[in-house]
């Protein structure tokens, strides 16, 4: 657990340091980025001055169903106006709205559309236009755009007109078939009643004529169920009257795209809910439940009544009796709205083609009931009339002419309502808002089309440095090495001119060459030996290595070494590189004894590292230099023996510098480095890696090393004040790449010796 909390920060501390180091890199590439931006700007100005620039007319359009109950919701938007809504949008865009919106338009307007014909016309308007509803409202925002200004707000108020046209036109359509339908049954009544009232009075004529009083009455029972069954067959015509002209005027509103919401409305009002409680699944036993509520709630109210007489309103009776009270109606409530078109809230279509279903059905039962009550009442009136008086006669014809005008009259009522709602019903449509034309265009936006230039040119110039500083994986700054290695930069090494170099010299001479108080490179590993000294508590054994050969070691440790020996300190070299020694080649002494022999000797230590040690040249420095290669300086350097050399050279020197191997060729940096007071590493930001770089500190810190920091060797003049990532001048200076053969690339050996070299490594 604790290890993950631990963890969990290092990730956080790295992916920080990754950032940090990602935004120095984009400065540094700042002039792709710019230039990436620059571009992106150009094509940006090139599209805006170029593109087509795009106008739009908008308006606001409020849709009220006036056949609805009149609420205060109207305007904000009933249940029921909401879910009529989504309709009303698609109408607007519908092709037979659009089509007749472009006969609107004059020639000249429909001809910057390109077309005459209304049909293409209204499939171009479809791709530009936008309904939609606000929210919570019974309100239509309808906008248009195109290249041309003044033409979009003259189509956005053709689409207006030919909307409010077509809804009226649907509406009015509607209440004219069954207008139509009813006056024709009203006529055929009219006439049967005109016969019927002839027959009657020559029947009460002939009643007369026989001295019966008009008041007597004389039944028969023949004549009686004569009458019933005329009943009967009136009721059964009325009824197939209803369902007739509803079934009839619902199928022409579906076949002709009218208002099929208004179509069932009007069906509602005509026939009653009893086709819409049944095509809604509501059903006989639905319709039973409704009559067993209403009889409880007329029990419940007069209870309560009692109640209230003699508790108050908060007793619990009281209370308990209101709340069942208040269930129940909210029950009716709620079967009275499931049960009306109004409140559907699905497909119109589907709905209207259940009830037309269920009203050919009924229309169908009720068509076979009147052919039977009719067959059935001319038998029983045949019996009748041969049994009966004419008495029994005049009864019956009365009957019927009764019955006739009272379905006159309601034929009367059904048109006189129907007329009353086609005049101040239907959907009606009003502009809010009228059709206005922005004066700028929307598209193409200079503000938008900055801001694409912005976040294009951005993204684009980040994108290209990414790609850029991941197949370039160098070190970029001395900041950058610091945060991703998490070691100071002790001193940063400039390029060294070849030609400075002592042609005459032998052994340091070759690689002493700033000793003057005013050289920048002198100055430099001056600063390097301050901050050892004065920066850590025990610097009197100093490691030096790199993470790959040629990185400038040998140099940076003879440097340093002078560097100590300048300010009195008497100090010995130690070439610990036994696979490739580079200081050993300096000075001239490959192949000769050295530290392989003392570490693998059986003279005591002391007495042969005393012989061994000696200074080459006029540098007052002593070095042992690396000896002969041996099959295993690793082990060699872990041993005894080479702690026992170090200990002997704390005894006789005042500074101990190791010239260790580079780390990544094996473990011997390590052993070295585990020895000594801490080791100090050498970049050459030209050919190092970070990924090489992270890897070696981590393989020195893995095995216990303490790390004093880098140096970062060989950088350009012209790098030094801002970083070392554009580097591609560097020279090598005088690390391994003199010409005294100090290149740690060069053979030591034969080639056998250099194979097994690289085996190790």
């Amino acid at each position: 657990m604790l290890e993950h909390e631990n963890q969990q920060p290092e990730s956080t501390a790295q992916t920080i340091r990754q950032a940090v180091r990602f935004l120095r890199v984009l400065w540094h590439r700042r002039i792709v980025v710019m230039g990436t931006l620059a571009l992106c700007g150009m094509l940006g100005g090139l599209y805006y001055a170029t593109a087509t620039r795009i106008y739009e007319a908008e308006a606001q359009l409020l849709v009220v169903d006036t056949s609805r109950e009149n609420s205060p919701t109207s305007m904000t938007g009933s249940h029921s106006d909401i879910a009529a809504m989504a309709t009303y949008e698609k109408l607007v865009s519908s092709p037979l709205v659009l089509q007749s919106a472009a006969t609107l338009l004059n020639a000249p307007v429909r001809g910057l559309f390109g077309s005459q014909d209304s049909e293409v016309l209204a499939e171009n308007f479809s791709k530009e236009l936008n309904v939609r509803g606000v929210r919570q409202t019974n309100l239509l925002e309808i906008s248009f755009r195109s290249p041309h200004q003044e033409a979009s707000a003259a189509v956005v108020a053709a689409i207006i007109q030919a909307y409010a046209t077509f809804m009226d036109e649907s509406h009015r359509g509607t209440a004219n078939s069954i207008v139509d339908l009813l006056q024709n049954e009203k006529e055929e009544v009219d006439k049967k009643i005109e016969v019927k009232q002839a027959e009657f009075l020559a029947v009460r004529q002939k009643v007369g004529d026989l001295g019966i009083k008009e008041g007597g009455k004389t039944m028969h029972p023949l004549v009686e169920r004569a009458i019933q069954l005329n009943s009967s067959l009136i009721e059964t015509q009325k009824k197939r009257l209803l369902l007739q002209a509803s079934y009839q005027s619902l199928t022409e509103a579906i076949q002709a795209g009218h208002n099929i919401r208004q179509s069932l409305v009007a069906i509602e009002e005509t026939l009653g809910k009893e086709a819409f409680l049944d095509s809604m699944g509501l059903g006989d036993r639905d319709k039973q439940t409704r009559v067993a509520v209403e009889k409880q709630l007329l029990e419940d109210r007069a209870q309560l009544d009692t109640l209230q007489e003699y508790y108050g309103p908060n007793h619990p009776k009281v209370v308990e009796r209101t709340r069942k009270i208040e269930q129940m109606q909210g029950y009716l409530a709620q079967f009275d709205f499931i049960g009306s078109p109004r409140s559907f809230g699905g497909d119109d279509a589907q709905l209207a083609n259940t009830v037309a279903n269920i009203l050919n059905q009924r229309l169908e039962s009720a068509e076979r009931q009147e052919e039977w009550f009719q067959k059935s009442f001319e038998k029983a009136k045949q019996e009748s009339i041969g049994l009966t008086s004419d008495i029994s006669q005049l009864d019956i014809v009365e009957h019927d002419l009764n019955w006739l005008r009272q379905l006159r009259n309601t034929l009367l009522n059904q048109i006189a309502s129907v007329d009353l709602r086609q005049e101040n019903g239907g959907v009606r449509t009003t502009v809010v808002r009228e059709p206005v034309v922005a004066e700028k265009p929307v598209s193409p936006r200079l503000s938008l089309t900055i801001l694409a230039v912005l976040a294009g040119g951005l993204a684009s110039g980040i994108g290209i440095v990414f790609v850029i500083d991941t197949l370039d994986d160098r070190a970029r700054s001395p900041e950058e090495l610091q945060a991703e290695l998490n070691l100071p930069t002790l001193a940063t090494i400039g390029i060294l001119d070849d030609e400075e170099e002592f042609e005459d010299g032998v052994g340091l001479e070759t690689k002493h060459m700033w000793n003057t108080s005013d050289d920048a490179a002198a100055e430099s590993f001056r600063t390097i030996r301050t901050v050892l000294v004065m920066g850590t508590e025990d610097s009197e054994r100093i490691a030096v290595t790199s993470a790959e050969p040629s990185d400038g070691k040998t140099t940076i440790t003879s440097n340093l070494a002078i560097a100590y020996q300048q300010a009195g300190k008497r100090v010995l070299i130690i070439d610990a590189d036994m696979r490739k020694p580079g200081l050993t080649k300096l000075i001239d002494r490959r192949g000769q004894v050295g530290l392989s022999d003392i570490l693998r000797g059986t003279e005591e230590v002391p007495e042969q590292a005393s012989r061994l040690a000696t200074q080459t040249g006029s540098v007052p420095i002593d070095i042992i230099p690396a000896g002969r290669r041996p099959p295993n300086p690793g082990e060699l350097l872990l041993g005894d023996r080479f702690a026992e050399l170090l200990a002997w050279a704390d005894g006789e020197y005042d500074q101990v510098i190791v010239d260790a191997p580079p780390v990544l060729a094996g473990t011997d940096a390590a052993a070295v480095g585990r020895l000594c007071d801490g080791l100090m590493l050498v970049i050459r930001p030209e050919k190092n890696r970070r990924r090489v770089l992270i890897k070696t500190v981590e393989t020195l810190r893995m095995f216990g090393v303490t790390l004093f920091g880098t140096v970062v060797n060989a950088v350009g003049l012209e790098e030094m004040g801002y970083g070392y990532g554009y580097g591609y001048g560097y020279g090598y200076g005088y690390g391994y790449g003199d010409e005294y053969g100090l290149d740690d690339d060069e053979e030591y050996g034969d080639e056998e010796e250099e194979e097994t070299y690289m085996r190790a490594a």
